[in-house]
């Protein structure tokens, strides 16, 4: 089994018809973007769907089990690999070919579907420095359309931090984050949230000096 396999399978039709529209849509959140140490190279970095994001974890769990064949006691001694993995076939499917936007960036053409995203191609074409800085612009592209980025008033955090324990708030892109990341974003609104809370009270605080009789 190869980490290209189609994963569709037991998923309503319809679903895959709307996310495959969605797929292929202008309208589809994106960024061009050069690729990282190549000159004159770009590559379009898109919005990746639900359906997407779960072909992507599963073919990520299936790699690490059936061509790894890594048991829970390996992956125990590499806690890293699976975010490492769900990295590579994140990126194989969020990395468009900026000129045509039913085609993947890494595909092969002599694979049986040459317009699906090649996880394997990646992994051959890209050394893990490029992969990383890669990962970081699509970090960025994200982090650029994110909810939380765009909360700047103590109003607008406590807003966003009610609407994410409701679930309120979309959480397709969080879901797109490494675990890494996602500590990061929780910690920086943490931050914020604690920052914009005391200069809250310290501009709405009373003076402390004697009035004047």
């Amino acid at each position: 089994m190869t980490s290209d396999e189609d994963l569709t399978g037991g998923i309503p039709d319809e679903f895959i018809r709307r996310d495959h529209a969605l797929r292929i849509s202008t309208e589809r959140p994106s960024k061009r973007i050069d690729f990282p140490g190549s000159d004159g190279v770009a590559v379009q970095l898109w919005l990746l769907t639900e359906h997407e994001l779960l072909e992507a974890n599963l073919a990520a769990a299936r790699y690490l089990r059936d061509t790894l064949k890594l048991t829970d006691a390996h992956l125990a001694l590499l806690p890293d690999l699976p975010d490492e993995t769900h990295k590579w076939h994140r990126l194989a499917v969020a990395c468009r070919d900026p000129d045509d936007a039913e085609l993947p960036f890494f595909r092969d053409e002599a694979a049986k579907n040459p317009k699906a995203p090649s996880v394997d191609k990646l992994r051959r074409s890209i050394d893990p420095d490029t992969r990383e800085a890669l990962w970081n612009e699509y970090l960025a592209f994200l982090d650029e359309r994110s909810v939380i980025s765009k909360a700047t008033t103590l109003a607008e955090v406590e807003v966003t931090v009610d609407g994410l324990l409701k679930g309120s708030v979309s959480a397709v892109s969080l879901r797109s984050f490494d675990r890494g990341s996602l500590i990061a974003i929780a910690s920086a609104l943490v931050v914020r949230l604690q920052t914009l809370t005391s200069s809250n009270s310290s501009s709405g605080s009373p003076s402390s000096e004697p009035s004047s009789s």
